[in-house]
């Protein structure tokens, strides 16, 4: 027998156990890999309340060390669980230490009272298993490690590195749970009630300082009640500072209609398809960061939060940080609340001569022609020397195309054969591993189908297809690219966020206090809340329409009646300002599309940016005087014109604008005078892009006095 000194054993325990009195001097006995024990250790004052893995056989060094039929044979009636030659040691010392700190009879299964229940305490090491340590209703417990970096427990089999069936009021703390083997459940399994041998559900766990690792290859991270799902309830589990990565599907999945009031504090998620991802349940977040990728988060829709189902459930996102494309998808009326979340994800900005792969993904240069619009490369190549003019939206359809194919079918009646000049198509699912496939529409050969330029990998069927138009720049084309970034279905409080490049579609409920770094992102919003005639207030956002996929559209539609109680859902839009950059050098005048489907109230009518400016033509004569008003601008203003000598017909003033049209507006004018009252019958009007011009039809008496007074319409 190997014998360590007790203080060894003290440091380890001193911050788990400070009610341990620490004046016991004898030796303490451990049990090596070849004399297994499960039994505590008599006269030990610390195997009285804690117990680690090492006191049963393990190594943790990260090897492999498979139990033979020697171990089995010299370990009858000594350990609880059913082994099998070729376990690892440490699977069965976990295990064993498992029954010695919460299972206190010789039948597994049945429960553990929190009077009689250990500590149970992992060393640094890594502890291999090829069947996952299981605690069986669990009770008051405490299981932790030395820290997230210094203790893990890895799978090597298809399961979970750890696993609960039935767990309530106990605290896993600084362990680092990873798998390396492809399977369809989690690293942890936090569940209960799911095989028929118990009653107890989960509720009320405490997850502090802890990592899990899918390792690319794992579909979950943390799983709670997965297989128990309502009847496993799920309820009121804390996760404080704990990291998700590298999982498939989701960094943590919830599963249970029961499963609410789970709260995630601090952490982050990263390199997973989707955050958190709520089957059912209900959860509350705050301060957590997100980094699950851009290009692929959009590719096979994820997001860092999915809300799937409600039974009149709230959640809340508070606070967080996220570098990922998606935000947040919410469904099936789960009420959300989003709070001083900021986005702050980056599409790279096109570049002139730059080689782009297919399926890069860019954004317009801001001022430019693509004016932060998102494209696609649907052919690899090199830029031309100046952005294009990105095209519009595309369509969004489903469709189907079949392995090794060419021949797209998409059922759409908005799709037919003029559609297949010119466009570009993204079938998502159909490309390698599941990647969209990009090609462009070559010819409409039947009905509702298509071929394209590109064949498929792989089988798609009933997939989103995203059809538009493509743009060439040198030898590369762009489709336009759309995505959500953030999208409810139900009443919700949106305030203090910062939104990037997708689309943003809420319910109803408040919005407010947010920026949107692009108008299609808000316009996105305010189209929705409109199309459903939703209640809401959008009151106090920043926006700025730099581009995007309708720019231009109305902001909204009021109730056909008004706003009496017939029409009690109403939308707002309350001190909402519209940034629009780039639209003219500092100081100009900036020109912008805001249109309404009904009739539009103004409260005033203005104008701003550098002042018109005004000269005396020939026909006013020799000596002629002009002057504006001094609040005139393009828009509106008043003219006045002392007549000279020998005046004549013809162009009496030129009013040369401050910033040009687009084309000629249509000037109105109006006589300010007494002496104009009489004339305004002999003048008229003429405009350009860039002036409009005061006409006399006949000559004026000289040193008369006019005061004209206009008003220009036009974009």
């Amino acid at each position: 027998m190997k014998y360590i000194p007790s203080a060894a054993i003290f440091f380890f325990l001193w911050t788990l156990a400070p009610q341990i009195a620490l004046s016991q001097s004898e030796p303490i006995e451990r049990v090596n890999a070849n004399e297994a024990n499960a039994t505590a250790l008599p006269n030990d004052a610390l195997s009285a309340s804690i117990a680690t893995p090492q006191m049963f056989g393990a190594i943790g060094d990260g090897a492999r060390h498979p139990i033979s039929k020697t171990d089995l044979d010299a370990n009858v009636g000594k350990w609880i669980g059913n082994y099998q030659v070729g376990d690892e040691w440490d699977y069965v010392a976990l295990q064993e230490a498992i029954y010695a700190c919460c299972q206190h009879v010789s039948r597994p299964e049945k429960e553990s009272d929190s009077k009689q229940t250990k500590s149970l305490y992992l060393p640094p090491g890594n502890y291999l298993v090829n069947k996952a340590p299981t605690v069986t209703e669990l009770k008051g417990a405490s299981i932790s490690g030395a820290g997230r970096l210094m203790t893990t427990i890895t799978s090597k089999f298809a399961g979970p590195a750890f696993q609960t069936n039935g767990c309530w009021y106990t605290q896993f703390t600084g362990i680092h749970f990873t798998g390396t083997t492809p399977h369809d459940g989690a690293v942890f399994e936090l569940d209960g009630n799911y095989d028929g041998t118990n009653k107890q559900g989960v509720q009320a766990n405490t997850f502090k300082d802890c990592l899990f690792d899918g390792q690319g290859v794992v579909r979950y991270g943390l799983a709670l009640v997965r297989r128990g799902g309502n009847k496993a309830q799920g309820s009121e589990n804390l996760f404080l500072n704990c990291h998700f990565g590298n999982s498939k599907m989701a960094g943590v999945y919830i599963n249970g209609y029961n499963a609410l009031q789970n709260t995630f504090l601090g952490g982050n998620i990263q390199n997973c398809l989707n955050g958190i991802y709520v089957e059912a349940g209900s959860i509350n977040v705050d301060s957590m960061g997100f980094q699950n990728g851009f290009q692929s988060q959009i590719e096979h829709h994820g997001y860092d939060i999915v809300l799937r189902n409600s039974a009149d459930d709230h959640s809340s996102i508070k606070n967080c940080r996220t570098e990922s494309a998606c935000f947040i998808d919410s469904g099936k009326n789960h009420y959300v609340v989003l709070d001083n979340n900021n986005v702050v994800n980056a599409v790279v900005e096109w570049t002139a001569r730059q080689a782009y792969p297919q399926g890069a993904i860019t954004r317009g240069q801001r001022g430019g022609n693509g004016n932060g619009h998102v494209h696609i490369a649907m052919s690899s190549g090199t830029s031309g020397f100046s952005e294009p003019q990105w095209p519009g939206s595309a369509l969004l359809a489903m469709g189907t195309i079949a392995a090794g194919a060419d021949t797209l079918s998409v059922i759409d009646p908005a799709l037919n054969k003029e559609t297949a000049r010119d466009y570009g198509v993204v079938v998502y699912g159909a490309a390698k591993d599941g990647a969209p496939l990009y090609s462009t529409l070559q010819k409409f050969i039947g009905n509702e189908t298509w071929q394209l330029a590109d064949k498929a990998a792989t089988t798609a069927t009933n997939v989103p297809v995203r059809i538009g138009p493509v743009v060439s720049d040198g030898n590369v084309q762009w489709m336009h690219y759309e995505y959500d970034e953030a999208r409810t279905d139900s009443t919700v409080s949106v305030t203090n966020n910062t939104f990037k490049w997708g689309r943003t579609r809420f319910g109803g409920g408040e919005i407010a206090n947010n920026s949107f770094a692009r108008g299609d992102g808000f316009l996105s919003t305010v189209r929705q809340l409109r199309g459903r005639y939703s209640q809401a207030i959008v009151a106090n956002n920043h926006v700025t329409p730099n581009g995007g996929w309708n720019t231009g559209t109305g902001l909204f539609s009021a109730p056909a009646s008004g706003f009496g109680a017939e029409y009690p859902n109403v939308f707002g839009l309350v001190n909402t300002a519209l940034l629009f950059m780039n639209g003219a050098e500092p100081g100009g005048n900036i020109a912008a599309k805001v249109s309404s489907d009904g009739d539009s109230q103004f409260r005033h009518i203005g104008g701003g940016g550098p002042p018109p400016k005004v000269a005396a033509a020939a026909a006013a004569g020799k000596g002629a005087v002009v002057s504006l008003a001094t609040n005139s601008t393009d828009l509106a203003g008043q003219i006045s014109i002392t007549i000279g000598a020998n005046p004549a017909t013809g162009e009496l003033a030129t009013l040369t604008f401050g910033r040009a049209y687009a084309a000629a507006p249509f000037p109105q004018i109006c006589a300010a005078g007494a002496n104009a009252s009489r004339l305004i019958t002999a003048l008229h009007v003429t405009a350009t892009p860039i002036a409009m011009a005061l006409v006399a039809d006949k000559p004026l008496s000289a040193s008369t006095r006019l005061e004209i007074n206009y008003q220009n319409l036009g974009q």
